[in-house]
C-alpha cells in the first residue's frame, strides 16, 4: 500500500546524464565533444559544460515535454549512461533524476516505537529544554556556554569572520538576517542572476536565522538568536519553489546544488550548510570532495519523512550528516535515520524567522534542515574560536603525513564532545551536538588521525548497502526473491538496482515489509516485478534464471 512518508521518492524522471571526463578530453571544445557523442544521444539532446573552471564535468541535457517532464525512461537512461561510461576518456557517466512537482499535503511521518532511551549527561549539560522558550535549541546545545568560553579565553567569539555558503530557497527580507547577508557574493541559480531574493524563500530565511540571527533577546524577547550571530551568510537560491516538508530538489535541483557548492568554493566560504537533498549525483559528490579538500566544512540534512532513507548529499561520507531530535532529547519522528548519520541536532518545534501576512515575526518549524543549520553554526563557532588559518597550519601535510581536512578534525572534535544520541540503535550518529563541549574539547594531534581507521570507508558489500539504505532487517533471500535471481547477478548494476529499490514504491514496500516502523506488510511469496530496467541489467537477470 502507498505510504505517504515516502511519496517524494516515487518514480522520478531522468533530466540529464552527468559525465566526468579525463583531463585531456575535458579540455576539448564543445564542438569536439558533440562529435565524440554523435550517434549515441537521442534526438534533441544537447552537450553542456557544467562549469568553465572545471571543464571535465559535462551535462548531457535531455529535451523536456511542455509540462517539464522527461522524454527518456529510466531504463533507457541507465542503458545510455552505461554505453557512455564505456567510451575512452569518460571516467564516469550516470543519469540524474528529478521530480517536476509533488502534492505534499498528505505527507506525514511514520509512527515511532513507543519506548525511548533515557539518557544522562555530565552536570554541566542541560538535560531537556522547554520548546515554548524562543531560545530552547540554544540551551540544549550549550551555545551560550560556547560564547562565554571564547570570550573568557580572549578568542574570537560568535562565529565572527566566518563565511557560510547557504544553498537553499534564497532569502526573504527580514530584520533577523538583513545585516548578515553577503549579497555581493550571492547568486540565484534558478534565474541565473545575482539576486536570490525570493518571495517563496521562507525555507532559506528560517534556516539562515537559525545559523546566525543576532542576539536581540534583551530588547526583543520574541526573537530568534542564531548559533553563530556574528558569522555572515552567502544566500544561494537553488530551489524552484518553497520546499516541501521533505526538502526535495525540484527540476534538476542537484545540478543547481552542485553549482552552488562550486560557487561557495570559488567565493572562499568556510562552511556550507545544505538543508536539502535528493538522490545520488556524481557531480555533487565531486564538488563536495573538492570543498572538503579545500578545508570547507560541509554539513547536510539527513532528510525528512523518508524513514530509513538518508538523502544525498547527506549520505556521502565526506559530509557531516545531521538527524533530528526534540527538546526532550528524544527522536523527532519525522527525521530520517541510518548508519550514514553522523550527529543529531534540534529539529522539532525550533524557533525561526518567518514572514506572515507581509509582517516580520518568528514561529516554530520542524525538520532536519534546522538541525543542520544548528550544526553549521557550531562549525562557525569552532573555526572562529581556534582561528581557521591556525587550524589549517596545524593540520597541513607535515612529517611525512598528509593534510587532514578541517571537516575531519571538526568531526572528530564534535564526536568527542557530543551528548548521547536520542536512541541507542546506531541510527542517530555519535550523539546530539553540543557547542560548549565542542569548543572546550582539546584539538587532536595530527598523528592521531593515523592510529586507527582514518580515511574514507571501504565500499561495503551491496547487500549491506541495501540494508543501510532501507533497513537493517532486510535479508538477502528477500532481495533474491525480488530479483528472481542471485544477488550476484546484479554485479555491475548495483547503483541502478538501488535506484529502483528507493524509487519504485512497490519494490521498496515489499523489501521493507514487516520492518518495525514502516507500516508495510504483504505476502513475502509474491514479490512485484521490477520495471524500467536497463537492457544490460535485464539480460544479466535473465541469464541467471
Amino acid at each position: 500500500m502507498p505510504q505517504n512518508h515516502v511519496l517524494p521518492l516515487t518514480n522520478p524522471e531522468c533530466s540529464s546524464i552527468s559525465l566526468i571526463l579525463s583531463a585531456a578530453l575535458g579540455q576539448q571544445p564543445i564542438e569536439t565533444l558533440n562529435t565524440v557523442f554523435d550517434g549515441m544521444l537521442p534526438e534533441g539532446w544537447s552537450v553542456s559544460r557544467s562549469n568553465d573552471a572545471r571543464p571535465q564535468f559535462i551535462d548531457l541535457l535531455a529535451p523536456l515535454l511542455a509540462d517539464g517532464r522527461a522524454t527518456i525512461a529510466p531504463g533507457d537512461a541507465w542503458t545510455l549512461s552505461r554505453a557512455l561510461a564505456a567510451l575512452e576518456d569518460v571516467e564516469s557517466a550516470e543519469p540524474a533524476f528529478s521530480v517536476v512537482d509533488i502534492d505534499d499535503s498528505s505527507i506525514t511521518p511514520p509512527e515511532e516505537p513507543t519506548s525511548e532511551q533515557d539518557v544522562s549527561f555530565g552536570i554541566n549539560v542541560q538535560q531537556t529544554a522547554d520548546d515554548d522558550e524562543y531560545d530552547w535549541s540554544l540551551q540544549l546545545i550549550g551555545a551560550e556556554g560556547a560564547w562565554e568560553h571564547s570570550l573568557e579565553l580572549n578568542r574570537t567569539a560568535y562565529g565572527e569572520g566566518i563565511l557560510v555558503g547557504h544553498p537553499d530557497s534564497g532569502y526573504r527580507k527580514h530584520s533577523e538576517l538583513d545585516d548578515k547577508l553577503r549579497l555581493d557574493l550571492a547568486w540565484d541559480f534558478v534565474q541565473q542572476d545575482n539576486n536570490p531574493k525570493n518571495s517563496e524563500g521562507a525555507h532559506g530565511l528560517g534556516t539562515g536565522s537559525v545559523i546566525l540571527s543576532a542576539d536581540n533577546r534583551a530588547s526583543k524577547p520574541k526573537s530568534v538568536t542564531g548559533v553563530a550571530p556574528k558569522a555572515e551568510l552567502v544566500p544561494l537560491r537553488v530551489t524552484y519553489k518553497q520546499l516541501i516538508h521533505s526538502s526535495v530538489l525540484f527540476r534538476n535541483g542537484m545540478e543547481r546544488l552542485r553549482d552552488a557548492i562550486w560557487h561557495s568554493i570559488d567565493k572562499q566560504c568556510h562552511v556550507i550548510s545544505i538543508s536539502l537533498g535528493w538522490l545520488k549525483h556524481s557531480h555533487v559528490h565531486a564538488a563536495i570532495q573538492e570543498a572538503v579538500e579545500k578545508n570547507i566544512i560541509v554539513v547536510a540534512a539527513a532528510s525528512n519523512y523518508t524513514w530509513r532513507l538518508v538523502s544525498w548529499p547527506g549520505a556521502y561520507p565526506e559530509v557531516l550528516c545531521i538527524a533530528g531530535c526534540n527538546a526532550r532529547r528524544k527522536v523527532w519522528r519525522g527525521s530520517a535515520r541510518g548508519p550514514q548519520v553522523d550527529f543529531t541536532g534540534p529539529a522539532a518545534r525550533v524557533w525561526k524567522a518567518v514572514r506572515k501576512d507581509g509582517e516580520e515575526t518568528v514561529d516554530q518549524g520542524s525538520g532536519t534542515s534546522l538541525a543542520t543549520a544548528t550544526t553549521a553554526g557550531i562549525a562557525a563557532l569552532w573555526l572562529a574560536h581556534h582561528g581557521r588559518d591556525a587550524l589549517i597550519e596545524r593540520y597541513k601535510a607535515q612529517n611525512g603525513l598528509p593534510q587532514i581536512p578541517l571537516s575531519e578534525v571538526f568531526r572528530a572534535v564534535l564526536k568527542a564532545s557530543c551528548t548521547p544520541p536520542p536512541r541507542d540503535d546506531g541510527l542517530w550518529g555519535a550523539g546530539i551536538v553540543h557547542a560548549e563541549g565542542c569548543l572546550k574539547s582539546p584539538l587532536p594531534s595530527h598523528a592521531s588521525f593515523f592510529t586507527g581507521s582514518y580515511g574514507a570507508p571501504s565500499e561495503k558489500p551491496f547487500i549491506d548497502r541495501v540494508k543501510d539504505t532501507l533497513g537493517a532487517d532486510l535479508t538477502e533471500p528477500r532481495l533474491e526473491a525480488l530479483l528472481r535471481a542471485p544477488v550476484s547477478s546484479a554485479a555491475g548494476f548495483e547503483d541502478e538496482l538501488l535506484f529502483h529499490l528507493i524509487t519504485d514504491p512497490e519494490a521498496r514496500q515489499w523489501m521493507q515489509q514487516d520492518i518495525p516502523g514502516t507500516g508495510f506488510s504483504g505476502d513475502p511469496s509474491s514479490p512485484p516485478a521490477l520495471n524500467n530496467l536497463s537492457v544490460g541489467f535485464q539480460a544479466a537477470l535473465s541469464q541467471s534464471e
